[in-house]
């Protein structure tokens, strides 16, 4: 690594930025004061690696503004602004980062903040949701882990990523950004306990909220359809949704909280992560469907990335998007292959006739609903058929 170069840590990763074209040394030095908080621990023998290149000099004199050029091995930032510089470095040493972890960690769209045990607590939500808000409260009376991405591996430890953080600037009117330290921010350091996740938190910033915050319980199948959206790579996991599920379980569930203001938050966090492991309520789908049969009478299992039960309702993943399988439709799926008369059968015959209604027309709109929804498949698709024949 050369005299101009900097390693920052994130997530694990070591991205190595290089400041060698940035002519200011005033410029270099606020970038390293930036993510002074990021440095690789001491003997940091990280696997992956990245690095990015910065550069003060636009090439046109009379422009300004950011451009981002990228190949296979760099990505080079260009930028005569600072605070331009600064945003469009944190967004690509987070996109560095997921990339070289997708597949190896459940990687949350959270702000964390350590208890002085090493218990994280994970705060998830959308953009604009107030996660850096939160985390500027919240973290100056526990250790600021993450702004931006909570990164767990299969063991539950968190790999954290103590990035500037992307503040609106005081008095602004267009709603401004810059990037600040987190001892700009007064923040606290990360406890020198190793760093376990402790609780995940959906948060709801709710401005009508007067009373002190709300915590509830959120039921796993409503859990897993609301965190799915704000996890990185998911489906690069193996047996995403099961992995999912198992490290729901290791923190005793999900929780919701809303609140009106963060500083509200600062007195919930230690009872957020004050209860036992759950027991496994779910139990893992069959991964593949039964061999297929050349009928377009015939029904069959669609193919998912992976699928769990949870007290009779099925939950499917198809790359990002969850589907909740509930009422007769897992029974449906249970019965399949099948052609529509032996699926109103085995439906019955499980569950009986029903009180109202006919039997054959609810089962039918029930496997129509499925099929729909891209879970059952009708028949087998003609490139099924060419390869059986093929293969006959």
């Amino acid at each position: 690594m050369g005299g101009t170069d900097l390693a920052v840590s994130a997530l694990g990763v070591r991205i190595v930025l290089d400041l060698e074209l940035v002519a200011s040394r005033e410029l270099r030095q606020q970038i390293r004061d930036l993510w002074t908080d990021a440095t690789p621990p001491a003997g940091d023998a990280a696997v992956r690696s990245a690095s990015l290149r910065l550069s003060d000099t636009v090439p046109d004199p009379g422009s300004t503004g950011s451009r981002i050029r990228q190949d296979r091995t760099r990505v080079d930032i260009v930028s005569d602004d600072f605070r331009i510089l600064a945003s469009a470095l944190s967004s690509q040493v987070t996109l560095k980062a997921i990339e070289a972890r997708k597949g190896e960690l459940v990687m949350l769209h959270a702000c964390g903040i350590a208890e002085p045990d090493g218990r994280v607590t994970a705060f998830v939500g959308p953009s604009g949701r107030g996660k850096t808000t939160l985390a500027s409260r919240l973290a100056r009376r526990f250790g600021y882990v993450t702004d931006e991405t909570v990164g767990v591996d299969a063991e539950g430890r968190v790999h954290p990523y103590r990035k500037p953080l992307s503040v609106i600037e005081s008095g602004s009117h267009h709603g401004d950004k810059t990037q600040l330290n987190s001892q700009e921010l007064g923040l606290v350091p990360l406890p020198a306990e190793p760093l376990v996740l402790g609780a995940i938190c959906l948060i709801e910033r709710d401005p009508e909220h007067e009373a002190a915050p709300d915590v509830t319980e959120v039921g796993l199948a409503e859990a897993i359809t609301a965190l799915v959206p704000e996890l990185s790579y998911l489906p690069a996991l193996e047996r995403p949704l099961q992995t999912l599920a198992a490290l729901i379980d290791r923190v005793g569930g999900v929780r919701r909280i809303r609140y009106q203001d963060a500083e509200q938050v600062v007195d919930v966090v230690p009872g957020l992560r004050s209860r036992p492991r759950s027991p496994q309520l779910w139990e893992a789908l069959p991964a593949e469907s039964a061999p297929r049969v050349r009928s377009d009478d015939v029904y069959h299992r669609a193919p998912a990335d992976d699928g769990i039960s949870i007290s009779g309702v099925y939950v499917f993943l198809h790359g990002t998007r969850v589907q909740v399988v509930d009422g007769v439709g897992p029974l449906i799926w249970d019965a399949l292959p099948a052609d529509r008369a032996t699926i109103t059968d085995d439906v019955v015959a499980r569950i009986g006739v029903p009180e109202t209604g006919d039997a054959r027309t609810l089962i039918d709109q029930a496997l129509d609903d499925l099929i729909d929804a891209g879970i059952v498949e009708a028949g087998v698709h003609r490139d099924d058929a060419v390869a059986v024949e093929e293969s006959s």
